[in-house]
């Protein structure tokens, strides 16, 4: 999903949600979701959180999203980044 915006939420939030149904393979998630209570691994983490800062252009603070492993918590590090 080239050119999204790291600045608005509403387009991160939109890129993050269609990574996470493709990650997981589910087909609904929510911003308030848990990515390990969908089923993600420590593995698929790693990968999805290389994807994003090389797509977004930002460095991501794994520690704050280990602390809430959510859509909305990856929204807020990356769009305050």
């Amino acid at each position: 999903m080239a050119g999204v915006d790291p600045n608005s939420p509403e387009a991160v939030t939109a890129y993050l949600t269609q990574l996470w149904q493709d990650v997981l393979r589910v087909s609904e998630v929510r911003p308030e979701d848990d990515f390990f209570a969908l089923g993600g691994d420590s593995m698929q983490l790693v990968r999805m959180l290389v994807t994003v800062s090389s797509e977004l252009g930002r460095e991501l603070d794994s520690d704050l999203f280990f602390q809430r492993p959510s859509i909305a918590t990856l929204v807020r590090i990356v769009t305050e980044g």
